[in-house]
């Protein structure tokens, strides 16, 4: 018979994965407040995380079910762990589904920028930046006449990126050609 779930062969590691991931959490927060007890008085056991987070948690450790958790009850767990954004994304990326988008933003993007702009300066091939905004933050000096965009799309003006199109000779500045 055929499997219907594309991924029914693959539920044992998945759900492995998910409980480790969590366990690993769970056991980090637990050792956070052993010295300095939390304002709430979460001790983050087993029990506590299925009567606060996740009814079925025991169920899946003993393995009674081997059902994955749903990105909410995902969400949940993190919730009650307190977990930072990339924790977050962990524990989702262990389950297989796609991690929370991380939009930086005032000095943790300009620091990022900063790194990626460095970085970027030692590659030997063309390179730009992009915010998640589709902001073009920088340049390498030769990507601009590659694009067939004037070169003062550069490092200090934040420019939308128009993506280029591609002919058979090779890439065209799509202001200058109509394609109809």
């Amino acid at each position: 018979m055929m499997n219907i779930e594309p991924d029914a062969s693959h539920t044992p590691d998945v759900l492995r994965d998910i409980l480790e991931e969590i366990e690993v959490l769970r056991m980090k927060r637990q050792e956070e407040v052993r010295d300095h007890p939390h304002p709430f008085l979460k001790r983050f056991t087993q029990q506590e995380l299925t009567d606060e987070a996740c009814p079925t948690y025991k169920n899946l450790l003993v393995g009674r079910s081997q059902r994955i958790p749903s990105r909410q009850t995902l969400m949940q767990i993190a919730d009650y762990l307190e977990c930072s954004i990339e924790s977050r994304n962990n524990l989702l990326l262990a389950a297989r589904y796609l991690p929370e988008s991380l939009e930086l933003e005032g000095d943790a993007l300009r620091l990022t920028l900063e790194q990626a702009r460095q970085l970027m300066e030692t590659l030997p091939y063309p390179a730009m930046l992009v915010t998640h905004t589709t902001s073009n933050r920088s340049s390498q000096r030769a990507f601009p006449a590659i694009l067939c965009v004037s070169s003062t799309h550069g490092a200090s003006t934040n420019t939308t990126v128009r993506p280029p199109r591609l002919f058979s000779r090779g890439l065209a500045d799509p202001r200058t050609f109509d394609l109809q």
